[in-house]
């Protein structure tokens, strides 16, 4: 694949005669200099742009912020001369730069004028810079005269949207400071009262669209927005000050109307009739269909500016990092290395342990992560464990005990939130602070084992009012004893009562214990004529959404009822550690090590009952329980992978590969009638009918499956349908984020003029779900599509490999049974090939990877046709017999391909129909996988991220060792 600079050279030989060398960074002398862009504006028009450094100080010159989205710096397949030499840029930039030269006319005049854009001014190859970007961009900010946004040219909802914002800005604050709240059903009134024109349903979903635009989600823009001291946003010629933003945000906030933007629930029926659906554009209609909101992004956005503005101290780091995280990054450490400036640095945990979170590109994901978790542990105990998420973290083997900072707090609502801060399961009971000594991913905690979970409510707690949800807590409940096993303030109660108060984790509209009268209640709610619309039955739905949503009630063995994180699993073990105000779901591992699942509610053990019990024996009535005092050490939890087509050719070597990284817990999902056991020992068979998605949804969340790989064997409707219920499965499944579509060949959404493959619509319907899928879906999959070319192994033939012993003997290029090579038209044209185990290989490798691109090339050989050849000769010693089939012969459908094909059995029509589609593939240049525009190599990749993985074997060392002397 071409460089950005030979690709960008080839550009510029084309224009002009005289080589032009890149752009070369040297390193800044001192973490108070900076590099500035001076642009030079001749007399008629011409920009000229060059790179100075210099020091930040008093001298330094007048200079403004430009910035855009970060999350498209790459590629940078742009360039801008700078001085003699050209620089590399990504498109925005580019045209930032471009289109921002009239953003101030003063400036305009004196023909000069210096710029700071961190994607031109800081070396984006050197991890040293990009860290000191991260101490030196507030003060950057500050100094600058201001901060231009560019959020892009353009589109069809500008216009519409800059006007919402003219007019929700217009509104004098004196019209609505002294409002409590303002329905939205009368805001035309509201509007016209004002002579304001009233806002369309047109322009609201202009609105949405505009703040869903990516630089307002990012973690940066926090940064930008609260230190700029003039902040300008640029939509294509439009220049919008940031007051105006924040005057509307305001408003809006203030009479709770954020809520209401959301185009899955905009009240359309609230606007005049010329404004309803049926008189919106096609492209209007999208929008309304694109389930998109006014994020609470936005609104932090405009907090985060007022809070510097007012002067009134910075927030502490763990409130900033509760608010923020999740906020768009295009490298996960930015989540921490961006909220550290805008952090009280005499506030937790910098003032407790200065130097303890040190800012640094060379410090992994994991590592970064792990460190921040210990420090706020250790300054704010136990509470920080309900900062994890109860879904499979997307840093792959992150520590269980260690939140996932990149994603956001989606839910379940913490316990702490309910019921006040009145928790205190432990008692006096206190941690006595312990790290690992030597396994830094460990957490040791001391507690006591309460009991282990017998049961939990099977179904998925997506719909809490739907019957089948209410079914399921019945077929928990039911064999529970008259009396529950706890007492309540000294009094005994009955299984009823604890089973109402569970679902309501005991707390009703602030109150704890929930009053008696709640029991009256939720009877009323239950019953199929309830009247939802009153209010204590409103309230009863609110309590009982907070309480239950994305948690699932279980029981345990000695009939204690709670209701805890959708992934616990029976046998899981429910514990109260020293220090913690709320019980834990702990699940034992082989080694004697715990995996953390998340906090509980535990009815009757909430408030330090079981550490003033007499003995460390709990009686209950015919059975005793013994509870253990001892010590826990968490550890990281195995990211669980599964593997669909496990026993296959490329299956069982992925399989084999995931197994030895010792980092996942691997699954095979299986038909039933594989020998998995014997085939791939250490992975776990589970079995699935693929006709089903609603059971390989429910087999995917039970087992906790974070990453699906597809290695079926796509060649027929039934096998695409099979991974396509499975793609569906993903999405519905809470734990599944990541997906590998069944490829491993070349880019199958070629068009046929170069890939006239037979089956290629199988691949192109999963590609197709996975880009677009249906809009009732909630989230979206990570993926990516492997190429890897022609398999190696087919070219050893007839000897088979002692991995693949079943390989089919089928004969394409390299013919050594008949001492043949067969090539496609003039020879030119390249040819991609790799092992099996190599394929298997980096794909385990890519797993531990934060993000994975949208396509990868794992490449052991790329040759001309004309250099396989001789490779083939010098590698087997031998001469061999060279045919070429013409691109007209190809064309017309009759290549024969090698003569050993027609000799061992297969049928006419199959050869004929494969060797022509793939030899007129290579010919048109679909084998050239690594060159192709988009597509990164995966032995590049995992360089750049430090990740080591054995270089893959050659073509030549492959047939020297099976065919070698």
């Amino acid at each position: 694949m071409p460089t950005i600079k030979e690709r960008l050279q080839a550009s510029l030989s084309a224009c002009s005669t005289s080589f032009i060398e890149p752009y070369k960074y040297t390193p800044l002398p001192s973490i108070f200099s900076l590099r500035l862009l001076k642009i030079t504006t001749t007399f008629w028009g011409r920009v000229k742009y060059s790179l100075h450094t210099l020091e930040l100080n008093g001298e330094t010159p007048a200079f403004d912020v430009i910035t855009h989205s970060r999350c498209y710096v790459d590629p940078r397949s742009h360039s801008i001369r700078c001085g003699n030499h050209y620089l590399p840029v990504c498109a925005d930039a580019k045209h930032a730069l471009e289109s921002l030269r009239t953003v101030d006319f003063a400036t305009l005049r004196k023909r000069v004028r210096y710029v700071w854009i961190e994607s031109v001014c800081i070396d984006p190859e050197n991890p040293v810079e990009r860290t000191y970007r991260v101490w030196v961009m507030a003060n950057i900010l500050c100094c600058a005269q201001k901060v231009v946004v560019w959020l892009g040219e353009k589109d069809f909802t500008t216009k519409d949207a800059l006007k919402a914002l003219k007019i929700l800005s217009a509104v004098p604050r004196e019209e609505w400071e002294c409002l409590i709240s303002l329905s939205w059903y009368s805001q035309t009134r509201f509007f016209e009262r004002l002579g304001l024109e009233p806002i369309s349903l047109r322009r609201w979903l202009a609105f949405i669209s505009f703040f869903d635009q990516s630089w307002f989600h990012e973690i940066w823009s926090l940064q930008e927005v609260a230190f700029g001291t003039d902040v300008i946003l640029a939509c294509g010629k439009a220049r919008i000050p940031w007051f105006v933003v924040s005057k509307s945000l305001s408003f809006l906030t203030h009479v709770e109307w954020e809520e209401e933007l959301h185009t899955n629930e905009i009240f359309v029926s609230n606007f005049s009739a010329q404004n309803k659906v049926g008189h919106l554009s096609k492209k209007h209609k999208k929008i309304l269909k694109s389930e998109i909101s006014l994020n609470a992004a936005i609104i932090h956005l405009d907090s985060a500016r007022e809070v510097m503005l007012s002067h009134e101290g910075l927030p502490l780091f763990h409130s900033l990092l509760q608010t923020y995280r999740g906020c768009k990054v295009s490298d996960k450490r930015d989540i921490i290395h961006g909220l550290i400036a805008m952090s009280r640095k005499d506030g937790l945990p910098f003032s407790k342990y200065p130097g303890g979170i040190v800012p640094s590109y060379g410090t992994s994901v994991l590592e970064l992560y792990t460190t921040v978790t210990r420090l706020l542990f250790a300054c704010y105990g136990f509470r920080i464990l309900s900062d994890v998420q109860d879904i499979a973290a997307s840093v792959p083997s992150l520590p269980s005990w260690v939140p996932d900072y990149s994603m956001p707090m989606i839910g379940p609502v913490p316990l702490s939130e309910r019921g006040g801060n009145s928790w205190n399961a432990s008692g006096s009971k206190c941690w006595e602070q312990q790290f690992a000594d030597v396994e830094t991913l460990s957490l040791k905690l001391q507690g006591l084992k309460i009991d282990v979970v017998s049961d939990k409510v099977k179904r998925l707690n997506q719909m809490l009012y739907a019957a089948e949800f209410w079914k399921g807590i019945c077929e928990v409940t039911v064999h529970l004893d008259p009396v529950y096993v706890f007492p309540l303030d000294g009094r005994y109660q009955s299984c009823k009562e604890a089973v109402w108060r569970t679902v309501l984790a005991d707390t009703y509209a602030g109150e704890h214990p929930a009053p008696p009268e709640c029991e009256k209640i939720l009877s009323e709610f239950l019953s199929p004529d309830a009247d939802h619309t009153r209010a204590p039955m409103e309230q009863m739905r609110q309590e009982i959404e907070h309480a239950n949503d994305r948690r699932s009630l279980f029981r345990t063995s000695v009939g204690s009822l709670g209701i805890g994180p959708q992934s616990l699993q029976i046998l899981d073990e429910v514990w109260i550690l020293n220090g913690a105000t709320v019980p834990f779901v702990l699940r034992p591992r082989e080694d004697g090590t715990y995996q953390l699942i998340g906090e509980v509610y535990l009815h009757g053990l909430m408030h330090g009952e079981l550490t003033s019990w007499r003995t460390d024996t709990i009686v209950y009535e015919d059975d005793s329980t013994t509870v253990s005092a001892s010590s826990v050490l968490l550890i990281g939890t195995m990211i669980a992978v599964l593997v669909a087509g496990g026993t296959g050719m490329i299956g069982k070597l992925v399989v084999k590969e995931l197994i030895a990284t010792g980092q996942y817990e691997v699954y095979i999902l299986s038909r039933g009638h594989e020998k998995i056991n014997a085939a791939c020992p250490g992975a776990k068979a589970v079995i699935a009918d693929y006709t089903s998605i609603p059971v390989l949804t429910t087999l995917l969340s039970t087992h906790n499956i974070h990453t699906i790989i597809s290695t079926l064997r796509i060649n027929n409707d039934i096998r695409s349908t099979a991974q396509l219920n499975l793609i569906h499965a993903a999405f519905t499944s809470p734990t599944v984020h990541r997906f590998i579509p069944s490829e491993y060949n070349i880019d199958y959404s070629l068009p046929d003029s170069s890939l006239p493959f037979p089956g290629k619509q199988y691949y192109l319907a999963a590609r197709t779900l996975l880009s677009t899928p249906p809009t009732h879906y909630t989230k979206n999959l990570q993926y990516t599509y492997i190429y890897v070319g022609f398999l190696m192994e087919y070219f050893a033939l007839p000897k088979k490999p002692a991995h693949i012993p079943t390989l089919t003997e089928f004969y394409m290029l390299l013919d050594l049974r008949s001492n043949q090579l067969s090539l496609p038209g003039d020879g030119k044209a390249i040819i991609t090939t790799c092992l099996t185990t190599d394929i298997a290989r980096h794909i385990a490798a890519i797993l531990s990877l934060s993000s994975w691109p949208k396509e990868l090339a794992i490449i052991g050989s790329e040759l001309s046709c004309i250099d396989f050849g001789l490779v083939c000769e010098r590698a087997t010693g031998r001469n061999l017999r060279w045919k070429f089939e013409s691109l007209e012969t190809l064309e017309k459908g009759e290549a024969r391909g090698p003569d050993s094909n027609w000799e061992v059995g297969h049928r006419e029509g199959m050869i004929k129909g494969l060797i022509n589609a793939a030899y007129l593939a290579v010919e048109k240049g679909a084998f050239d996988i690594g060159n192709r525009e988009g597509v990164m190599r995966s032995k590049e990749l995992l360089e750049k991220e430090g990740i080591v993985v054995r270089e893959a074997v050659g073509l030549e060392e492959f047939l020297k060792m099976k065919w070698g002397s």
